[in-house]
Protein backbone atom coordinates (compact mmCIF):
# COMPACT_ATOMS: atom_id res chain seq x y z
CA UNK A 1 0.00 0.00 0.00
CA UNK A 2 1.17 3.71 -0.52
CA UNK A 3 1.00 6.40 2.08
CA UNK A 4 1.14 9.86 0.13
CA UNK A 5 2.44 10.97 2.65
CA UNK A 6 5.51 9.46 2.91
CA UNK A 7 6.25 10.40 -0.59
CA UNK A 8 7.38 12.95 -3.37
CA UNK A 9 4.06 12.37 -4.96
CA UNK A 10 0.67 13.56 -3.82
CA UNK A 11 -1.21 11.43 -5.90
CA UNK A 12 -1.10 9.54 -9.56
CA UNK A 13 -1.95 12.89 -11.41
CA UNK A 14 -4.99 11.09 -13.55
CA UNK A 15 -7.89 12.83 -14.17
CA UNK A 16 -10.53 11.36 -11.68
CA UNK A 17 -8.19 10.08 -9.81
CA UNK A 18 -10.73 10.15 -6.64
CA UNK A 19 -13.27 8.14 -8.28
CA UNK A 20 -11.16 6.05 -10.34
CA UNK A 21 -8.52 4.82 -7.43
CA UNK A 22 -9.55 3.38 -4.27
CA UNK A 23 -6.32 2.30 -3.01
CA UNK A 24 -2.58 2.61 -4.56
CA UNK A 25 -0.43 -0.38 -4.19
CA UNK A 26 3.24 -1.01 -4.68
CA UNK A 27 4.65 -4.02 -4.99
CA UNK A 28 8.79 -4.85 -5.48
CA UNK A 29 10.28 -6.46 -8.96
CA UNK A 30 12.58 -8.53 -7.25
CA UNK A 31 14.12 -9.66 -3.78
CA UNK A 32 16.93 -8.09 -4.27
CA UNK A 33 15.82 -4.35 -4.68
CA UNK A 34 15.46 -4.04 -8.38
CA UNK A 35 12.27 -1.58 -7.85
CA UNK A 36 9.22 -1.28 -7.23
CA UNK A 37 5.65 -0.97 -9.67
CA UNK A 38 2.95 1.33 -8.37
CA UNK A 39 -0.36 0.88 -10.01
CA UNK A 40 -3.92 0.68 -8.70
CA UNK A 41 -7.27 -2.20 -9.02
CA UNK A 42 -10.60 -1.37 -10.87
CA UNK A 43 -12.08 -4.74 -10.13
CA UNK A 44 -9.46 -7.94 -10.77
CA UNK A 45 -7.16 -5.01 -13.26
CA UNK A 46 -4.44 -3.84 -11.44
CA UNK A 47 -3.31 -0.82 -13.90
CA UNK A 48 0.57 -0.34 -13.39
CA UNK A 49 1.18 3.89 -13.11
CA UNK A 50 4.39 4.51 -12.57
CA UNK A 51 7.86 1.59 -12.69
CA UNK A 52 10.52 2.88 -9.37
CA UNK A 53 13.49 1.05 -10.62
CA UNK A 54 15.87 3.83 -8.72
CA UNK A 55 13.34 4.12 -5.41
CA UNK A 56 12.63 7.59 -5.62
CA UNK A 57 9.15 7.80 -5.01
CA UNK A 58 10.24 7.47 -1.25
CA UNK A 59 13.14 9.56 -0.84
CA UNK A 60 14.05 8.39 2.10
CA UNK A 61 14.55 4.54 0.84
Amino acid sequence: MVNWEDTTETGFGIPNEEQLVEQPWQFPLTSNQHGRVIGFFIGNVFYVVWLDPDHRLYQSA
